[in-house]
């Protein structure tokens, strides 16, 4: 429950700041306001909530399964190979393949 008040509360801030910055579009009367300190704060405020998302590992999955809990790694590739139901040995294999590929790849350039 707590996900869904955070979620509400980020809308209606969204929503008062979207309110106000459309009031203050006025041909008559120009209103102006630190933009840049607003458009620095919203771009913490959005790299916030994309490197501190997070996913739960699910109940069901077997526990020799790897899991990470954040959808963002920060510049990272996602791997999505984590999560197949492999073994260790074929996993590092697979790597191993897709290290030779994207060598052979640079020489074909």
């Amino acid at each position: 429950m707590r996900d869904l008040e955070g979620n509400k509360k980020i809308k209606w801030y969204l929503e008062i700041i979207g309110n106000a910055v459309t009031s203050y579009e006025n041909d008559t009367h120009a209103i102006y306001f630190d933009y840049d300190g607003v458009i620095g704060l919203l771009e913490q405020a959005q790299m916030l909530i994309v490197d501190s998302a997070r996913c739960p590992r699910p109940a069901d999955l077997p526990e020799h399964l790897p899991w990470c809990e954040k959808l963002s790694d920060s510049g990272e590739v996602f791997d999505p190979y984590a999560y197949v139901d492999m073994s260790h040995e074929d996993y590092e294999k697979m790597h191993e393949l897709m290290a030779e590929h994207d060598e052979s790849e640079e020489w074909e350039r």
